[in-house]
């Protein structure tokens, strides 16, 4: 099976978490990937003699007609030239008319598409365009693939108009390293080396967008102090977009709480479980997600957890963490002092966390995605046979 992946797109998070997983367990399932990505992307992928990376030159144009344009005209192009079997386009939009192969198209980005006060700040235009897109690109592609069920639900609430026949739902996985049990000495060395070794703190994992929610959490932090002023916020991730940056500073300045939050900024990936594994708990306050990856990494790496009581993250984590109200600091505040003031029930939700992790693996979401482009290329074949 020979597989063209377009990731030509400017996505950062959990898009690259996504492909720097995905495809080295494609390649492991004998899937021969032709990866397409911006030249001036950076993406870490171990070697594999059967995974090809294409530099593409957007030469500094706007991402969103550059993108378009690649799409519509180029990406037919390098489908017949590399022979491959099957298109897999994982970030959101396709071309919107057949290209004359099987197209699989993943639907992950749900902010386009929402209108609440929390939703990513973007241009009204914008976020037209890019819905116009996607709706275009779901109805030519041969499958849909979704990362989760809720995120179905959500893109038809919202008026996709999402064919159920060829809707696919595979979960992410969780990488093998949150599972590994450092040795005490090598994560006792990395806490000291960034000062937060003894220290207890609290967890929050993910890119600094709106719609993470993080002002709540940053008033369930001033609120939890008062009770547990030994405690501090560890930030890891970097601001998406300078409003919310200049808010979130603003919060921190006027309530006295620049000595309470940590930025990290971004962690390289293999040192993540030992800041997952020295936080006393996680908190995960976001109110729009397809996925969530930082809870099953957190429910991995044996720490636990509160998120918020939204679908998303009740089909990950099921009854496994305290779930919080988002739009309600005091709950949350009230949620993260009776975890902190209760070992045994910490110690329950390690064990059931570990145990609900394990069953997302990228082997199996590898495995999963492979028979996907299988159908896809079955499917094609069964339309065209009826069309004769």
């Amino acid at each position: 099976m020979r597989v063209l992946i377009d990731y030509t797109a400017r996505v950062a998070g959990g898009g690259l978490t996504h492909i720097s997983n995905l495809v080295p367990s494609l390649c492991r399932q004998g899937v021969d990937a032709y990866l397409l990505k911006l030249k001036s992307k950076k993406i870490d992928l171990r070697h594999s003699d059967n995974l090809t990376i294409i530099d593409i030159d957007d030469h500094g144009l706007p991402h969103l007609p550059w993108k378009f344009k690649f799409q519509q005209v180029d990406l037919k192009h390098w489908a017949k030239k590399l022979s491959v079997d099957v298109v897999y386009c994982p970030t959101d939009t396709a071309s919107i008319y057949d290209i004359g192969y099987p197209v699989v198209l993943s639907l992950r980005n749900r902010a386009p598409w929402d209108a609440s006060p929390w939703s990513i700040t973007r241009s009204k235009f914008k976020n037209f365009l890019l819905r116009w897109n996607t709706a275009f690109s779901s109805r030519s592609a041969t499958v849909l693939h979704f990362v989760s069920r809720a995120s179905i639900e959500y893109f038809r609430e919202r008026g996709l108009n999402v064919n159920p026949s060829k809707c696919r739902v595979v979960h992410h996985g969780v990488s093998s390293v949150f599972f590994e049990v450092k040795l005490h000495h090598e994560m006792e060395a990395f806490l000291q080396k960034i000062g937060l070794w003894g220290v207890k703190y609290i967890l929050f994992v993910g890119n600094f967008f709106r719609h993470k929610n993080l002002i709540t959490l940053f008033k369930a932090l001033k609120l939890t102090l008062k009770e547990l002023p030994s405690l501090y916020l560890v930030m890891v991730g970097s601001p998406k977009h300078r409003d919310y940056w200049s808010e979130m500073q603003s919060y921190i300045e006027s309530h006295r709480l620049k000595e309470k939050v940590i930025f990290l900024g971004n962690v390289d990936y293999f040192s993540l479980p030992a800041l997952y594994r020295g936080a006393r708990l996680f908190v995960f306050p976001s109110t729009l997600e397809t996925f969530g990856m930082p809870m099953l990494e957190a429910m991995a790496s044996r720490i636990p957890l509160i998120v918020s009581d939204l679908p998303f993250a009740h089909e990950v984590c099921g009854d496994v963490p305290i779930y919080f109200d988002p739009m309600n600091h005091e709950d949350l505040a009230f949620k993260i002092m009776t975890l902190l003031r209760d070992s045994d029930l910490r110690h329950d939700m390690a064990i059931r966390g570990y145990e609900r992790a394990k069953r997302f693996t990228w082997e199996n979401t590898g495995k999963r995605m492979a028979k996907i482009f299988e159908e896809a290329v079955e499917m094609r074949s069964t339309l065209r046979r009826r069309k004769k």
